[in-house]
């Protein structure tokens, strides 16, 4: 089963098939042709799919670009290093991008169609991100953030990784891993790759979500050619392997490269992807960025109140204030009150706090239960009154993952000869940055995975105010999967540079 039908198209894509909606789509039905030129508006080679949409090839007689610029210390056969790009080339956050060693001056591009999801697979999709929510939910008691007492993280991140990881295990590693996580009976490698499919295809334009996949070689560490064909066929993804050139370039250059490439891909919003930690000592690198833009579809109105950090301490900060219908809310799930939070487009916030008496800790059946729409009511009265704030974290996800399901990915004896065939390699290092942001308009988020591995009150009517420690989660309504998870409990309010990311 594929997210992409190569064969039969329907005449007509509805929203609920098309792989990303927006507030302009709903409710709206378009001709296969139509929608896929309104998604391609910029590009000339639109009028040739109009005879044969379900797939194109066609030869570069250039290469699309050339990352890299020569310099006094650089080998010329740096000059050799070509762009493959999978995806559109006047669009190149759609495309899939390899810096190799070959010299060919052609390129073949492949063009697929719009992904289009049957209700069987996107029933899959939603079984496969119940699975992954409640495993990254499991994760959070043993996570500790560096210099903060709040901690975010980003499930579809670690995910992503994940399964990149998953695709170079072998033999006994690659069977324990098939037995470790099983979603539904279906191998957890299988169900990942029609997630990572589904979300790499997608852009950061108005409201959306950007999720760029990289794979760095830069020693003598060769990737399997087989190996990176499976990673090149999902759009969004970057490959810089230098094993074949007999020439390194300099850590600057190639972070300054990638960085640039994931800038470009996410309109400028992350200009961080790579730095000096993950490259240092590493013999391959693997990482993601998930960037995420939202526009609340009801703005907020900005007040001060009171939020109580502890027992004996209170402050007045920054707070945000909402009423009406198109909030959904409930007062008691499990002990919880919980309200989600409508954005543009297919995506919701839902934010929640423990009930004074609550004893209910936070964990995977609780989020399943704040998931049900059943449990939720409206009211043109309801007030939601929750905090300003920005949440930044540095999480080493290593040691927890070391103590989970997937255990043995990650001990001395793990087999990635899939991946590579550069003698035994280890995973050494698995961290996650994320930062989040909440005001009146909406909400930003990034974040950038990186794993490396080398060798060896009382009111007349219904209303929450969240003015304690509370728990708040960002969901694709599609699917159910939690792009990013936060446990707050002192809740910081954005600088002004924060908050010009949300436009």
């Amino acid at each position: 089963m594929s997210l992409v039908s190569n064969n039969k198209l329907p005449e007509t894509l509805t929203t609920s098939q098309s792989q990303q909606c927006t507030e302009d789509d709903k409710n709206q039905t378009y001709n296969y042709l139509d929608l896929f030129k309104r998604q391609n508006s910029d590009c000339e080679q639109v009028g040739k799919f109009q005879n044969r949409p379900e797939n194109l090839v066609y030869d570069l007689s250039q290469p699309v670009s050339e990352p890299f610029q020569a310099s006094p210390d650089s080998n010329p056969a740096m000059n050799d290093f070509f762009l493959l790009n999978q995806g559109n080339p006047s669009r190149p956050y759609n495309s899939a991008l390899a810096i190799t060693g070959q010299s060919t001056p052609a390129a073949k591009v492949t063009r697929n169609p719009l992904p289009l999801l049957s209700n069987s697979e996107m029933d899959l999709l939603k079984g496969t991100a119940k699975g992954i929510n409640g495993f990254s939910v499991s994760l959070l008691p043993k996570l500790k953030s560096n210099e903060t007492p709040n901690i975010i993280v980003c499930p579809q991140g670690q995910i992503s990784v994940l399964a990149s990881l998953a695709e170079g295990a072998a033999h006994d590693t690659q069977e324990q891993f098939s037995k470790s996580i099983k979603l539904g009976g279906t191998p957890f490698r299988q169900l990942t790759e029609h997630l990572t499919s589904y979300f790499s295809s997608q852009t950061i334009s108005k409201t959306g979500i950007a999720s760029i996949n990289f794979f760095v070689a830069p020693t003598d560490t060769h990737f399997n050619p087989s190996y990176i064909s499976k990673m090149m066929r999902y759009p969004n993804t970057l490959c810089y392997s230098f094993a074949d050139t007999g020439s390194t370039p300099t850590d600057s250059t190639l972070i300054n490269a990638i960085n640039q490439e994931v800038g470009n891909r996410t309109e400028g919003k992350v200009l961080e992807a790579l730095s000096d930690d993950m490259l240092s000592d590493s013999d391959i690198t693997i990482g993601n960025v998930c960037c995420f833009l939202g526009f609340w579809e009801i703005p907020f109105k900005a007040i001060n109140w009171t939020f109580n950090f502890t027992s004996n301490e209170k402050n007045e900060i920054p707070m945000l204030r909402s009423k009406g219908k198109h909030l959904d809310y409930a007062l008691n799930i499990n002990g919880w009150s919980v309200c989600k939070i409508p954005y543009q487009g297919c995506f919701e916030m839902l934010i929640a706090k423990p009930n004074v008496q609550s004893k209910q800790p936070f964990s995977a059946d609780v989020l399943q239960a704040f998931t049900d729409n059943a449990n939720y009511k409206q009211d043109d009265d309801f007030i939601l009154i929750m905090p300003k704030f920005a949440v930044e974290a540095e999480v080493d996800l290593l040691p927890a993952l070391k103590d989970s399901a997937l255990k043995s990915l990650f001990d001395s004896n793990a087999d990635y000869s899939a991946m590579t065939q550069s003698g035994n390699v280890t995973v050494s290092k698995f961290v996650q940055k994320t930062l989040f942001i909440v005001n009146e308009k909406g909400s930003f988020g990034q974040s950038v995975t990186g794993m490396i591995m080398s060798k060896g009150a009382s009111k007349p009517t219904d209303s929450i105010i969240i003015d304690a420690p509370f728990v708040f989660a960002i969901k694709d309504k599609q699917t159910g999967l939690l792009l990013y998870i936060g446990m707050i409990d002192r809740p910081i309010a954005p600088t002004a540079e924060q908050e010009a990311l949300i436009c």
